[in-house]
């Protein structure tokens, strides 16, 4: 078993050069200042445009399901309803669509090689977002999505030196044993620098550290098994001697 398989994560050190996210983050910067994003998102109104939704008030786009496959890219804006929780935070859901230059800055085919490796097995990209955790004080708690045999590549945009820059976490283990989320001991807080990747199960228990007075982002790619039979994480763990080139 590797120990992707073994931990549910792998966090690898300098995989995107610095010029290539400084590149990236200065376009979407761009992207945000040309669009006037953030006052459509200061306005606290849902906002229908023919490339872009801006979500500010969860009425209409109110699961994940609509939101991730809505049919433009959806600004989605935490805090919504005027809850505490994620307030602060803005996910941007299929950013690739309209900032075309992340995919000509960022190889979404290395991250595939790199994941191919780690596993034995061919997978696609899912979905993309992008996340702006800008003095998010009550983050989400720790929790674990459904059992879809999900990778997720979190692509860090910006230095995260300590805990309180609003690191990812990530409960070792809980991605096949639930109850490792009673042990203290196995919550592991990824600090890193810009370009490092942390790649993780999904269905294991994770989240976001606070991040009072500081800005983070994140650019995040999720993969599914090209092969259909390892849609249940049950069956891909038990993937075993199964031929690992399908």
């Amino acid at each position: 078993m590797s120990l992707l398989d073994k931990n549910g994560y792998v966090f690898l050190k300098g995989v995107v050069k610095g010029d290539i996210i400084n590149y990236t983050n200065s376009q979407i910067n761009n992207y945000l200042k040309e669009e006037h994003i953030f006052t459509k998102v200061r306005n606290r109104e849902d906002m229908k445009h023919d490339k872009y939704y801006v979500n500010n008030n969860y009425s209409i786009l109110n699961s994940f399901n609509k939101i991730q496959y809505y049919r433009v890219p959806v600004f989605n804006v935490g805090g919504n309803k005027d809850t505490i929780t994620n307030k602060g935070l803005i996910e941007v859901y299929n950013p690739e669509r309209i900032m075309t230059f992340i995919n000509s800055s960022i190889d979404v085919n290395l991250l595939k090689i790199l994941i191919n490796k780690l596993t034995g097995i061919n997978w696609r990209m899912s979905r993309m977002n992008l996340k702006f955790s800008n003095n998010v004080t009550a983050p989400e708690k720790i929790h674990q999505d459904d059992q879809e045999t999900c990778l997720k590549c979190c692509i860090y945009l910006t230095d995260v030196n300590d805990y309180s820059s609003g690191p990812n976490m990530f409960v070792e283990g809980s991605h096949i044993d639930k109850d490792a989320i009673h042990n203290k001991n196995n919550l592991k807080v990824f600090n890193g620098k810009k370009g490092d990747i942390l790649i993780s199960y999904q269905n294991g228990f994770h989240g976001r550290a606070p991040n009072p007075g500081r800005i983070t982002a994140y650019l995040v790619v999720n993969f599914v098994p090209v092969n259909g039979r390892y849609t249940k994480f049950i069956d891909y763990m038990n993937r075993g001697n199964v031929n690992r080139s399908s």
